[in-house]
């Protein structure tokens, strides 16, 4: 059975959270503590989001379904398909160009 311990309110595979304060995080600069207090706000703020998303991921994947069950043995309708996709909030119109910058990350990154 996996042991867990408490790293923030996480509940953590105990060689995980060994590894992460053994290996992971001496020499990146951030203490164990801020990390895992930092991860554990992250996952707190972000998990109902990802959830949301989520459920309108198989709302829209439902309508996608339906359409092809309805259009079953007809000709394919390329404009047509386009506008239900935008319709339903699939596709969107593509907005201004935009560049991103960074800083301090590795070369290969940027």
């Amino acid at each position: 059975m996996t042991q867990r311990i408490d790293k923030n309110g996480l509940q953590v595979d105990e060689r995980l959270a060994r590894n992460l304060d053994d290996r992971a995080i001496p020499g990146s600069g951030v203490s164990a503590e801020d990390f895992c207090a930092g991860f554990a706000k992250l996952i707190t703020d972000m998990a109902p989001k990802n959830i949301a998303l989520l459920d309108h991921r198989d709302v829209i994947q439902a309508q996608i379904d339906d359409w092809h069950i309805r259009h079953r043995n007809q000709p394919h309708d390329h404009e047509g398909y386009k506008a239900f996709l935008r319709e339903i909030g699939y596709l969107i119109e593509e907005g201004p160009a935009f560049e991103i910058e960074t800083a301090n990350v590795d070369p290969e990154i940027a």
